[in-house]
């Protein structure tokens, strides 16, 4: 719809506007991305270490997945190993496993060697990674495989990573036309650098975020945060005193500045990310998913369900979709899931 008043404005007859406005809309019909998959997209879990578990520890986790009511996963999968290591045997077990099970599947490319950058020999390898992709699951169903081209990509200029993600979804689209692809921002896939994405000619698109705001409280006690989130310990949420006193007296110097700011804003931190990308979305008539949500397991635990109880209400009211992250590592939500209808799966709406 955004781009037919632009090109109805330009035709001549009446007759042959009609006939333009038919074909417009028969292409939109066939390449806008259809209502089953963005309900697969609207509650998910990222599944982390899936190349270093077994099949029976990955059944165990589609399992659980299921059964909590979540309805699709999402995994990284990295360049430098296409196809090694006997792959793509373990990959195919997986996603069959989860499409068995009724879930979605989502691939998203990620390098855990080093992180994606404008090199000629870096992009060329991610090209060569998705092309082996694409093709191997051209046959795939795509109502329920997903291609996420690329995790948190770090370029500072938005217009020559829009460039690059284009490249990537050109080599893509063609061997996989039906499937639906998922492209996002850069740097960090935030909501801000989202509004400065230029919409895709392609319609059979999803444009993704994450949110971890403020990180003061979502990566509190995470040693391997640079700078160190591991000075923050008992932040709770939303911010009340004494507690942030207490918290930011015991923060490193570089934190407490954080802390701070966390006190000032606290829920407006993240409901305003939201809205930013929610509103661009609105304006350009695309479709949301964040692919990436969480509270690091160090928190409060009333404060991490009360967290993301409201970023998933959130984003349910404004019919944006979501992964949380993740299932059983760090930030995981299995522990509670295991438990059965605590406050985690209630602050997820998987149970009341």
């Amino acid at each position: 719809m955004r781009r037919i008043s632009a090109v109805l404005a330009g035709s001549g007859s009446c007759v042959k506007r009609l006939a333009i406005l038919g074909l417009l809309f028969a292409h939109s019909a066939f390449a806008a991305v259809p209502a089953d998959r963005l309900a697969l997209l609207s509650r998910g879990v990222n599944l982390v270490d899936v190349f270093q578990k077994t099949a029976v520890q990955l059944d165990g986790e589609i399992v659980g997945v299921k059964r909590a009511g979540l309805r699709h996963i999402r995994f990284f999968v990295d360049p430098a190993w296409v196809w090694q290591n006997g792959e793509p045997q373990h990959l195919d077990q997986l996603i069959q496993h989860a499409q068995a099970a009724g879930l979605g599947v989502i691939i998203c490319m990620n390098s855990y060697t080093k992180n994606f950058a404008d090199d000629p020999q870096i992009i060329a390898a991610w090209t060569r990674a998705w092309q082996e992709i694409a093709r191997h699951y051209a046959d795939s169903n795509p109502g329920t495989v997903f291609f996420e081209l690329v995790n948190e990509p770090p370029l500072a200029d938005a217009n020559r990573w829009a460039t690059i993600q284009d490249g990537l979804r050109q080599v893509v689209r063609p061997i996989v036309p039906r499937h639906t692809l998922l492209l996002t921002s850069s740097p960090d896939s935030t909501a801000l650098a989202l509004t400065q994405l230029p919409i895709s000619h392609d319609d059979n698109v999803v444009y993704t975020f994450h949110i971890y705001q403020p990180m003061v409280f979502t990566h509190q006690g995470a040693e391997w945060a640079n700078p160190s989130f591991a000075s923050i310990h008992d932040l709770q949420y939303p911010p009340q005193q004494p507690n942030l006193t207490i918290v930011e007296r015991q923060a490193s110097q570089e934190r407490q500045a954080d802390v701070r700011n966390y006190g000032r804003f606290g829920q407006a931190i993240m409901n305003g990310e939201i809205m930013l990308a929610v509103i661009w979305a609105r304006e350009h008539d695309v479709s949301l998913a964040v692919t990436e949500f969480g509270v690091y397991r160090n928190a409060p635990p009333p404060s991490r369900a009360m967290w993301l109880r409201d970023v998933r209400t959130a984003l349910e009211k404004n019919k944006v979709g979501w992964s949380v992250w993740e299932y059983n590592a760090g930030f995981g939500i299995k522990p509670e899931l295991d438990l059965g209808c605590g406050p985690i799966p209630q602050a997820l709406g998987l149970c009341s």
